[in-house]
């Protein structure tokens, strides 16, 4: 009989074990991971969106036109420039892989500058509370905490001439 005690002790205390863990697992923010994330997912959006014929062969008159900047030269080779669409889809694509599941994020585009390549992004991160957490702290009290975190970031693709 005494052995059965201690089983369903180790039972109990496991379950203790895991609802802490559901608990306190994510007190702690997670906002230098999201920054640095952000950072390396800009990044890497922008060089694949860079616009390879523009960068071989130079821009033509046209494209220029539709861009209406004066740093872009036309018909030069080496201009670098990005492609608007393919940065929001390699974006949203990089930033989904890297996302945590228990945070709620909002991403906002507000500036996609093509040529010279720059763009600034705005993240909001808010914590979805598990099942458990939301019984143990109730309605009132989560409706209260609720934190947004906010990381923004204005970027320029650079290169080594």
């Amino acid at each position: 009989m005494s052995e059965s005690m201690w089983g369903y002790l180790f039972i109990i205390l496991g379950i203790v074990a895991a609802a802490l863990i559901l608990f306190f697992g994510s007190v702690n923010t997670k906002n230098e991971q999201d920054y640095y994330g952000l950072k390396e997912v800009t990044q890497n959006a922008m060089l694949d969106s860079v616009d390879k014929v523009a960068y071989q062969v130079g821009l033509s008159q046209n494209e220029v036109d539709k861009i209406k900047t004066i740093d872009c030269e036309s018909g030069k080779p080496g201009t670098i420039r990005i492609v608007t669409e393919k940065f929001v889809e390699n974006f949203a694509r990089r930033y989904a892989e890297i996302a945590q599941k228990n945070f709620e994020y909002t991403i906002g585009i507000y500036k996609v500058q093509e040529c010279p390549p720059k763009v600034s992004i705005r993240v909001q991160s808010k914590e979805n509370y598990s099942f458990l957490r939301s019984i143990l702290k109730g309605r009132r009290a989560e409706a209260n905490e609720e934190k947004i975190i906010t990381n923004d970031l204005t970027a320029i693709l650079e290169t080594k001439d």
